[in-house]
């Protein structure tokens, strides 16, 4: 994981204190707006990501990013919350667009349903990640 965007950490952090760390959230990646002289994309990435999804778990690198930013804003019970997230055991279900096929803009590339805090935290990662994927296949 590379970086975790402030804002996604004090929305997980700010859900945490709300709902606990046990809510599930299902996510949709929808493709955009398409530039003019495209019309379609070639999905890439799905593979990817469920073999990302597959093997991960919160590294201590990524644990002290989240508990610097929410010491540095002054959060409260950042050490309860970071005892949460190592104790979410990691569970997803991926439906996605099969590699390969053609997609248009504003249709879904990807769904992801797991739990709300690890989604919120590996946000802009994935985002990341599928946008390099289509890119690719789309040269």
């Amino acid at each position: 994981m590379n970086t975790i965007c402030s804002v996604d950490i004090h929305e997980a952090h700010a859900r945490w204190q709300k709902e606990g760390s046990g809510s599930l959230l299902c996510i949709h990646f929808v493709l955009g707006k398409l530039p003019a002289h495209w019309g379609y994309v070639l999905a890439n990435g799905a593979r990817e990501i469920a073999d990302y999804l597959s093997h991960f778990e919160l590294s201590n690198e990524v644990l002290a990013s989240v508990e610097d930013v929410l010491f540095q804003a002054g959060a409260e019970d950042v050490e309860n919350f970071i005892q949460a997230l190592k104790d979410i055991k990691p569970s997803w279900r991926v439906d996605a667009v099969r590699d390969g096929s053609f997609i248009f803009g504003n249709q879904p590339a990807l769904c992801l349903e797991g739990n709300t805090l690890l989604i919120l935290l590996m946000l802009d990662d994935l985002r990341r990640r599928l946008e390099q994927g289509f890119n690719t296949a789309t040269r």
